[in-house]
């Protein structure tokens, strides 16, 4: 018997056997009566008509997020928004390599923030998957989520145009740009790059695709690091921060100190 005829003939067919007949686009709402049992799908061809599917497309979005900060969430809904992504993942880093941890707040902080932050935000997501043990390398957390969530994904990551510079010094830096789209945010003060800088270690073809992945994202002259030191100066930080956020911080006396606790 044909894949499909039984279901079509005799029972109402789940989400999936509709998605990969073509009767539904992802997103849509299902009909009365039919399964709204979702599974992953990741096949680019429907084979019963040869049509093919959009391939699901994932932004990671790596940082301290120390804390994250409506610069953060403004530019992950404009990202979001403009490469019309299905997902979009925050990825707090447990000790990210290019930055000092001397201000870094206990990482159960700072995933208790990113959860309050972008909750109810069904297209945002968190993962706990950089907060092992040790500097986390993103060409390694780029290949745990291909191979998580299959080959056949669009994936991006997301970086600021001051993080573009420094990629000579990122470890394995030309698979990286070879194994994921990544996506620059404009950033105040950053908004002129110079690719030279780049050239000792990526190619023509590899600027390339970087130049462009760069963004035009609004420019939010907010860092995490002025709201620490307004939270250890005792000045607030109100419109700086999501409510919930700033309450957070309060709550557990984060940032009184150079240590960040």
């Amino acid at each position: 018997m044909h894949v499909y005829a039984e279901y079509r003939e005799n029972m109402p067919p789940s989400r999936e056997q509709a998605t990969l007949s073509g009767w539904m686009r992802r997103g849509s709402r299902l009909p009365a009566g039919m399964n709204v049992a979702l599974r992953d799908w990741t096949s680019p061809i429907c084979k019963d008509d040869a049509r093919p599917l959009m391939p699901e497309k994932i932004a990671l979005y790596g940082g301290s997020f120390n804390p994250i900060h409506h610069g953060h969430l403004i530019v992950a809904r404009h990202i979001a928004e403009e490469l019309q992504l299905d997902r979009l993942i925050f990825l707090p880093s447990a000790q990210p390599p290019h930055k000092p941890t001397g201000a870094l707040a206990a990482a159960e902080h700072r995933c208790a923030m990113v959860k309050l932050a972008i909750e109810g935000e069904h297209a945002f997501q968190f993962s706990d998957h950089d907060l092992r043990d040790g500097p986390t390398y993103t060409i390694d957390t780029v290949a745990h989520f291909r191979q998580a969530l299959g080959m056949d994904i669009i994936l991006y990551w997301i970086i600021g145009s001051d993080s573009l510079v420094e990629l000579t010094t990122w470890y394995r830096v030309r698979a990286l740009v070879d194994s994921c789209r990544i996506v620059t945010a404009a950033r105040p003060g950053w908004e002129q790059i110079d690719w030279n800088l780049l050239r000792s270690r990526l190619s023509e073809e590899q600027i390339a695709v970087l130049q462009s992945g760069v963004m035009d994202t609004p420019l939010m002259d907010i860092s995490a690091t002025d709201i620490r030191r307004r939270v250890r100066l005792g000045k607030s930080i109100r419109y700086l921060v999501p409510e919930k956020i700033r309450n957070y911080i309060d709550t557990h006396g984060l940032y009184k100190t150079d240590a960040g606790a």
